[in-house]
C-alpha cells in the first residue's frame, strides 16, 4: 500500500516506529502489510501486548496469526510518484482508494486497517491511506484535536499529487472518526484552488464513517462540496458510545450520531447504521461487522445508490429527504460478502463455480458454508441487470 502523512520520522528502522507522534511535513511511501491464511472477514487480528516481549514467538508464527505491518519505505515525491503511476497502469482496476484513520490511532494502527479494509473489500485497485499525526493513546483526545486540522492542509497537497499524478481513473475517500476532520479540511483546501468549472465529479466515492465532527459544520461542509463525487455517503450510529463521550465534552451533536439529529441533505445518502453491532464502543462498526463491509463494498464496486444495496429501507424526512435505515440482520455473515465477491470476480458464471465448489467438497460443515453462499448469491444475481449507480435524485 502506498501512504501519506504528516507525521515526523522517528529514525527508527523498525516498521512500527519509522513515525511517530509528532508532526512534520509531508512524507510519501509505500508499506507492506501480511494477512494471515486464517484471517476471518471484518476481523482485525491484533497480537496481544505481551506477545511483543516473547522470544518464543517468532515472525513467521505471528504472520499466521496476525495482521502485521511488516516493512516501511519512505520515498521522494518524484520517486513516489513513478512506483504509484507504475502500480496504478500494472493493476486490472485502475482505482485507489484512500482511507484517512481517526483518534487514537498509530501509523501501524492505521496501515493494519487500511490492509484489512483493502483485503475485506476485495479491492482490485490501490490501496493507499494518509495517516496524521493523532498520539495513539486514549488520553490525548486535545492533543489529537490540535493535530488533525492541520493536516487537513498536509492532506490536500498529497490529494493534489494523487490527482494530478497518479494515473487512477478513480479515487475513493473512506474516513473514521476524527480523520473526518482531516477529510474535510483536505477537499476544501484542495477544492479553493480549482475553479468552479473544474470540480465535478473529480472523486469516485466518499465516505464518511463515524464522523467525530461538529454536526452543523459537516451540513455546512458538505454542502461546499456538492457535485465533487459520483455518491457521498454518512455512516451514523445512535450506539456510537465514543461519539457520545465526544458530544458531551464538546457541548453539541457529532455528525456520526444517527437518531433525530442525523443529517439530512440532498445529494448525501444519510445511512443509519443503528443496528450494526461491533466494538464496546460502537465506533468502528464500518470495518468491524461483514454486512457493513459488504455496503462499502458495493459502493466501490458498483456505486450503486442504498435502494439497490442489501438490508436497506427508507424513512421521508423534511418533505423530498431521505434518511435509510440499514438492517444488520438481512446482510450479517461472512456467506453476503463471499457472495459479492464471487458475483464480481466471474460474473454470471459465479453460480457455476459455487456449485463446483460444493460438489467437491467432502466437510459437511464447509459444504453447508457454501450453500449458505450460493443462498445469498442467488438472490444477488438480479443485480447484475440493474445499471450502476450515479448520483441520488
Amino acid at each position: 500500500m502506498f501512504y501519506g502523512t504528516n507525521r515526523a520520522p522517528t529514525g527508527d528502522v523498525k516498521p512500527a516506529e519509522v513515525y511517530g507522534k509528532a508532526r512534520g511535513d509531508l512524507q510519501y511511501g509505500y508499506l507492506d502489510v501480511t494477512i494471515p491464511r486464517i484471517h476471518q472477514e471484518a476481523q482485525l487480528e491484533t497480537q496481544p501486548h505481551w506477545v511483543e516481549y516473547t522470544f518464543a514467538a517468532d515472525q513467521a508464527a505471528m504472520r499466521a496469526q496476525y495482521v502485521l505491518l511488516d516493512k516501511v519505505v519512505p520515498l521522494a515525491k518524484e520517486e513516489f510518484v513513478r512506483a504509484l503511476h507504475q502500480q496504478i497502469s500494472d493493476s486490472r482496476l485502475k482505482e485507489v482508494f484512500i482511507f484517512v484513520h481517526g483518534y487514537n490511532n498509530t501509523f501501524e494502527d492505521a496501515a493494519r486497517r487500511t490492509a484489512q479494509m483493502a483485503y475485506d473489500l476485495d479491492f482490485d485497485g490501490t490501496p493507499m491511506m494518509y495517516s496524521w499525526p493523532s498520539q495513539g493513546s486514549t488520553t490525548a483526545y486535545a492533543i489529537d484535536e490540535a493535530a488533525v486540522g492541520i493536516s487537513g492542509r498536509r492532506m490536500a497537497d498529497f490529494l493534489e499529487t494523487v490527482v494530478a499524478q497518479s494515473g487512477a481513473q478513480r479515487i475513493h475517500l473512506i474516513a473514521h472518526s476524527m480523520g473526518n476532520r482531516a477529510l474535510i479540511e483536505a477537499l476544501q483546501t484542495y477544492m479553493a484552488k480549482r475553479a468552479p468549472e473544474n470540480r465535478q465529479r473529480i472523486f469516485g466515492q466518499i465516505v464518511f464513517t463515524a464522523p467525530d465532527v461538529d454536526r452543523d459544520y459537516f451540513t455546512d461542509a458538505i454542502q461546499s462540496l456538492t457535485g465533487t463525487a459520483e455518491r457521498v455517503t454518512l455512516y451514523a450510529s445512535d450506539n456510537d458510545y465514543a461519539l457520545r463521550s465526544s458530544q458531551f465534552f464538546h457541548g453539541a451533536p457529532r455528525a456520526g450520531t444517527a437518531g433525530d439529529v442525523i443529517v439530512k441533505l440532498a445529494g448525501l445518502d444519510s445511512i443509519d447504521m443503528s443496528s450494526v453491532p461491533a466494538d464496546a464502543l460502537g465506533h468502528s462498526y464500518f470495518a468491524a461487522n461483514a454486512g457493513a463491509i459488504y455496503d462499502i463494498f458495493r459502493l466501490l464496486w458498483r456505486g450503486d445508490p442504498p435502494a439497490q444495496r442489501c438490508g436497506m429501507s427508507n424513512r421521508k424526512v423534511g418533505g423530498t429527504l431521505t434518511v435509510w435505515l440499514f438492517n444488520a440482520d438481512a446482510c450479517k455473515g461472512d456467506d453476503m460478502l463471499e457472495a459479492g465477491v464471487m458475483l464480481k470476480r466471474f460474473g454470471e458464471l459465479a453460480r457455476e463455480r459455487v456449485l463446483a465448489n460444493i460438489a467437491a467438497l467432502t466437510d459437511s460443515s464447509q459444504k453447508q458454508q457454501w450453500q449458505l453462499i450460493l443462498t445469498r448469491l442467488d438472490g444477488l444475481l438480479p443485480t447484475l441487470a440493474q445499471p450502476k449507480g450515479g448520483i441520488s435524485k
